[in-house]
């Protein structure tokens, strides 16, 4: 009996140490797996995963606050991090949500203390400190790399290459040492899908969407799990003009992602992309009348009615866009399409020219000659000449290698199809001095003179005309129309002039070109025998 006893106590022990391996194991696996659905930003999935062992364990506490970051629930958040105020990662997040909270010089403060705690035996807090920084703004990216660097001397991973390239990434110039931290974390065999995608978003930064598209591609062969090379791709594939290939991937996204809100968002703006304004408007609607709108969600649904040509829904959403949306969150486009919209409307072109001015007050490249030129475009094709000449001028006026004769042309041009004509000469004078060898300029300032000498008294556009016919070829059959303009102009201040020698040349030039010509054929039937 004490026999049979003793063996059922054993056995026991036995089922009651396996249960403990297993649910450690278990454990184990929960955590990686909600740090991996982490990486691969599948919030929702983190947090299903994480939650149910964030109370024991600090690094599963620190990925749980993280994820919550990352669904920009920043209470819920913040009261994560709380949980283990003192643990090094934790802390680490606590200076996130500073960071969020507009709050950079103590969030940097916080993470000082972080990077102290950071032993010889144990340099942990090193990283959790620099990652706070790489992955907020306001914090200082050269003390996160410093920091990175230190842990690297006893500590390399693939991980960690990662995440100095994400933090080179944002340095003017680091785009370099980026893709080296990327390869190396590669040659490390660890983390391939993810440093595969990191190379394309660097490739695809560059504008470089072949090489961009490959890494990509590799990524998703790697980790067919992994969502975000999906996304890249359709967004590269977008930028090849490959749109069904775009839609396809980013289908493959939803089915490997979350497929939250901001999933279905990301879906709805390759819809948009691709051209596929119908899809884009019916996923936008559907998820604001589900109650998961965002506020941003009125950009796609604007722009993809004007592209539809349905200006009125338009500016219907792109008003809820500036009444919802954070102001500093808007960016240049939103104003630009704002401002495209009214300049269809004769009775908004004044506000439509605010609109234009704040999207280029919030664009940050200092070369705005691409810029202008939209803009200008989009009033000449409105029919309003005055304005596209105020936005052609300020091309000409600024100091860079991407403006154009044509831009000379065009605002001097436009100065002359509303009779501005002093702005007009000043334009063209403006096109002969940057570049005197191009018979344009005289033809065109001769053109100006000629609209204000209506009874060719003055011949005030002769010599402009004389040094066009100079600098071309008058039998160019191309250049007929202006030679024929310039030769009707001097054959008639010639013969008010009195000066009929000059005349009968002019007119005998012009029948040579058309032996039809009335203008000539009266000027030589009338000049005295």
């Amino acid at each position: 009996m004490m026999k049979k006893t003793l063996n059922m106590r054993m056995k026991n022990s036995a089922f009651i140490l396996f249960l403990l391996a297993f649910s450690s194991l278990s454990y184990g696996q929960d955590k990686t797996k909600g740090m991996k659905y982490y990486e691969y930003q599948k919030y929702a999935s983190a947090v299903k995963e994480l939650k149910s062992i964030s109370g024991t364990d600090a690094m599963a506490n620190y990925y749980l606050g993280l994820s919550y970051i990352g669904l920009e629930e920043l209470d819920e958040a913040k009261k994560t991090f709380q949980k283990n105020a003192d643990d090094a990662a934790n802390m680490a997040g606590l200076a996130r949500i500073m960071f969020l909270e507009d709050k950079p010089e103590e969030a940097m403060s916080m993470l000082e203390a972080v990077a102290k705690k950071g032993k010889r035996r144990n340099k942990a807090p090193l990283m959790y400190a620099a990652d706070a920084i790489t992955y907020s703004e306001g914090g200082d990216v050269n003390k996160a790399i410093q920091w990175y660097k230190m842990y690297k001397e006893d500590n390399n991973s693939s991980e960690l290459l990662i995440k100095m390239g994400d933090a080179y990434r944002k340095i003017q110039g680091g785009g370099g040492n980026a893709m080296t931290s990327y390869q190396n974390a590669a040659d490390l065999g660890e983390d391939l899908s993810l440093s595969n995608y990191k190379q394309g978003n660097l490739w695809y930064s560059a504008k470089n969407y072949d090489s961009a598209l490959a890494c990509y591609e590799r990524a998703s062969a790697i980790d067919p799990a992994n969502p975000l090379p999906y996304s890249d791709l359709a967004s590269a594939y977008y930028q090849v003009n490959k749109y069904e290939r775009a839609k396809t991937q980013i289908q493959k996204y939803l089915k490997y992602s979350d497929n939250s809100p901001d999933d279905q968002i990301q879906y709805a703006n390759i819809l948009f992309l691709s051209k596929d304004y119908d899809g884009a408007i019916t996923k936008m609607t559907e998820l604001l009348n589900s109650g998961n709108g965002k506020s941003y969600m009125y950009r796609i649904l604007g722009y993809s009615y004007r592209e539809k040509g349905d200006l009125v829904k338009a500016k219907e959403n792109l008003d809820m866009l500036f009444e919802k949306h954070p102001k500093n969150k808007l960016v240049p486009q939103d104003y630009f399409t704002y401002a495209k919209i009214l300049s269809k409307d004769s009775s908004q072109l004044s506000l439509s020219k605010e609109y234009f001015q704040k999207g280029i007050d919030a664009d940050t490249t200092s070369d705005k000659v691409e810029l202008y030129r939209k803009i200008a475009k989009e009033y000449i094709d409105a029919g309003d000449y005055a304005n596209g000449a105020i936005w052609y001028e300020k091309i000409t006026l600024e100091d860079s290698d991407k403006k154009e004769m044509l831009d000379y042309w065009w605002a001097g041009r436009s100065y002359f199809q509303v009779s501005n004509y002093p702005k007009a000469t000043s334009v063209y004078d403006a096109m002969i001095a940057y570049s005197p060898k191009d018979p344009s300029g005289y033809y065109w300032k001769g053109r100006v003179e000629a609209a204000q000498d209506g009874d060719f008294k003055k011949g005030t556009a002769s010599e402009l005309f004389k040094k066009y016919l100079s600098l071309i070829d008058p039998n160019n059959p191309d250049k007929k129309n202006e030679v024929t303009r310039a030769y009707t102009y001097l054959a008639l201040v010639d013969y008010y002039a009195k000066k009929y020698k000059g005349a009968a040349e002019y007119s005998n030039l012009l029948l040579k070109l058309d032996p039809a010509d009335k203008t000539a054929k009266q000027i030589l039937a009338n000049i005295p025998k």
